[in-house]
C-alpha cells in the first residue's frame, strides 16, 4: 500500500500547479497511454488509478455519420454490403525497450512523440531521456536526432513531432531555459540535419497539439486557455509563417465547464476562497477532447456522448457523427479499485481540503479522439471490464466510416503515428517501463 500511496503522491505532484497560476502544459500521452495532452491548470491534482490517467468510458458501439441536425443515421454497413465486414485486427511485428533492454539506445523514460515515415522508419521523442532517435521499419537504432542543449538543432526537452509535406521533420521542444518552439529538421536515410527553428511572436503557452500544415505554406499551431467574453475556449489556431508571424488565426471552440464535466476542485488549506484551487477529476468522468488533422481539420468530442464535431481548417463546422449508445457499467472490481485509489491520495495529501469524489455508475460513450498520418479519424470505445482488446471506429477526413480497429489494450495509439496498416504505439511494461510497439492491421 506504501508504494501505490507514494505513487500516486508522485503522479499528482507532476500535475498539480494553483488555478492562478500560469500554465504549463504537459505534453504527450500520460503514463499507461491514456491522456494525449493534459495542461497543468486544467487538469491538475487529477487522482486516483482513473483520475490520475483520466481514465473515460467507451461504447461498443455502431458508427454512422449525421447530417448535423444531431439525428442519427442508420449505421451504413447496414445499407452497403461492401461495408459489413470492414474489420482490422492488428498484429504485433515487434517490441523494443522495456524493464529487460540494457542497450542505452533501446531504453526509453517517457515517450511523448512518435513518427511513422512512408517508409516504414520511425521516430521516437523522450522527454526523461531527452533524446530524439530513428529507427528502421525492423526495429533497429539508426541515429539520434539533434541533441540535448540550447544551441541550433538542441532542445531542453522534445515532446509532439509531425512531419511536413516536404519530409521534414518538427520537434516541438520547451523547458526551463528553453522557449517554446518547433526545431525543424531535414530527414535523410540514416540522419537527420537542422534546418531552422519557429516560435511564436508575443504569444502564450503553445498547447501539445501536433502542428497542422496547410496548403498554403503555413503551419498552423494552437495556444491554449484562451477566455473570451468569460468563456473558456480549447484555445486559438494560428496560422503561422515560417518565421514565426502570425498570417490569420480564429477561435477554437469553447471547452465545457467543470461542472458540465462533473469535475470537482481541492483548496489549499488555509488559503484565500478561490485561490489555489486543484481540479479533481472523478474516475470515468466526461472528458472534452480536441483532435488536430495534419491539414488542420479538427474535431471535438465531449465523450459523456458519442457526438462528435467535426471543423475545417478555418473553423467552420461542417458536420457531426453521431451515435446513439451508452458506455459500459463500471464493474464492482473497478468500483473498489478506484474507490481505494481516490481514498489513498486523499490520505497522503493532508494539505488539500479535498472533495467528496464520485464514481460513475457507467463510463463515458468515448474514450479518446485522434487523427492519424493519414489524416483518418480514430474514436476509441472504453472496453469491458476484464477485456484485453482495444476498438476504434475508423472515419476518414470527411466523417464517413470506413472501418473498425482492434489491438492490444496494453499499446496507446493516441499519439496517431498511424500510417496506411502499420501502427508504433506506446506499452507500458514491467514496472512502468515504455516499450515501442510496431504493429500491423490486417482485414478480418
Amino acid at each position: 500500500m506504501r508504494a501505490i500511496i507514494r505513487n500516486c503522491r508522485n503522479r499528482v505532484r507532476a500535475v498539480r500547479a494553483p488555478l492562478h497560476g500560469p500554465d504549463e502544459p504537459l505534453h504527450g500521452p500520460e503514463k499507461r497511454g491514456d491522456s494525449p495532452s493534459l495542461t497543468r491548470r486544467r487538469f491538475a491534482g487529477a487522482l486516483g488509478a482513473g483520475a490520475v490517467i483520466a481514465v473515460l468510458g467507451m461504447t461498443r458501439c455502431s458508427p454512422g455519420p449525421s447530417d448535423g441536425s444531431g439525428e442519427t443515421n442508420p449505421d451504413p454497413r447496414q445499407t452497403n454490403p461492401d461495408l459489413r465486414q470492414t474489420r482490422k485486427v492488428a498484429s504485433v511485428d515487434f517490441r523494443i525497450g522495456g524493464y529487460a533492454e540494457d542497450r542505452s539506445d533501446y531504453l526509453f523514460g517517457q515517450v511523448d512523440g512518435l513518427v511513422l515515415l512512408a517508409d516504414g522508419r520511425f521516430i521516437v521523442a523522450d522527454r526523461h531521456t531527452r533524446r530524439v532517435t530513428m529507427y528502421s521499419d525492423g526495429g533497429l537504432f539508426i541515429s539520434q536526432i539533434g541533441g540535448s542543449g540550447e544551441g541550433p538543432g538542441e532542445f531542453d526537452r522534445a515532446s509532439v513531432m509531425a512531419v511536413d509535406p516536404s519530409d521534414r521533420l518538427w520537434v516541438f521542444t520547451y523547458g526551463m531555459r528553453q522557449p517554446q518552439e518547433y526545431v525543424v529538421f531535414s530527414l535523410a536515410e540514416r540522419s537527420a540535419s537542422f534546418v531552422t527553428s519557429v516560435s511564436v511572436e508575443e504569444r502564450k503557452t503553445l498547447t501539445s497539439l501536433r502542428p497542422a500544415f496547410g496548403p498554403d505554406g503555413l503551419v498552423g499551431v494552437t495556444v491554449h486557455d484562451v477566455t473570451v467574453h468569460g468563456e473558456r475556449l480549447h484555445g486559438r489556431r494560428l496560422w503561422l509563417a515560417e518565421n514565426g508571424a502570425v498570417v490569420r488565426e480564429h477561435p477554437l471552440p469553447k471547452h465545457a465547464t467543470p461542472d458540465e464535466l462533473g469535475h470537482r476542485f481541492a483548496q489549499l488549506r488555509g488559503a484565500r476562497e478561490g485561490r489555489y484551487l486543484y481540479s479533481v477529476v472523478p474516475p470515468f468522468a466526461p472528458r472534452d477532447w480536441l483532435a488536430q488533422a495534419p491539414s488542420g481539420q479538427y474535431a471535438r468530442c465531449v465523450t459523456a456522448r458519442y457526438e462528435i464535431d467535426l471543423y475545417n481548417a478555418d473553423g467552420e463546422r461542417l458536420r457531426q457523427i453521431v451515435r446513439d449508445q451508452l458506455g459500459p457499467q463500471v464493474s464492482t472490481a473497478e468500483r473498489r479499485r478506484e474507490q481505494f485509489m481516490v481514498d489513498s491520495v486523499k490520505a497522503s495529501l493532508p494539505e488539500l481540503e479535498y472533495p467528496t469524489v464520485p464514481i460513475a455508475d457507467r463510463k463515458p460513450a468515448v474514450k479518446y479522439i485522434w487523427y492519424d498520418d493519414d489524416g483518418r479519424l480514430w474514436v476509441q470505445l472504453w472496453e469491458e471490464h476484464g477485456e484485453s482488446v482495444a476498438r476504434a471506429h475508423v472515419y476518414d477526413g470527411g466523417g464517413d466510416f470506413l472501418f473498425d480497429a482492434e489491438w492490444p489494450l496494453d499499446v496507446s495509439l493516441t499519439n496517431g503515428a498511424i500510417r496506411g496498416d502499420a501502427a508504433v504505439g506506446v506499452a507500458l511494461g514491467r514496472f512502468e517501463v515504455p516499450e515501442i510497439v510496431r504493429m500491423t492491421f490486417y482485414a478480418r
